[in-house]
């Protein structure tokens, strides 16, 4: 899929991507199983769909410093919750 250089919410890609907090190096890029008979996931999918769902979640809040950590992990344990729904 192409990258837009326009976010929903009217701001640029690249301002966008400024007040992203950083990734988590954590994870690697590698392919985890599916748990069933659902789809799988890559690491930097996830981590894609991590980065996307706290972008979301600071833009709830007109990005107000101070809460990139807590929007992180909110947004894994939603991400991670999608992708075992998905995968059942």
């Amino acid at each position: 899929m192409a990258e837009s250089n326009v976010t929903p919410s009217g701001k640029s890609a690249a301002e966008a991507r400024t007040r992203m907090p950083p990734a988590i190096p954590s994870i690697k890029s590698r392919s985890l199983p599916a748990l069933g008979n659902g789809p799988e996931f890559n690491a930097a999918e996830i981590q894609r769909m991590i980065a996307e769902a706290a972008y979301y979640l600071a833009e709830k809040r007109n990005f107000a410093p101070g809460f990139e950590e807590e929007d992180w992990a909110t947004a894994t344990t939603e991400v991670m919750a999608q992708i075992s729904l998905a995968s059942l």
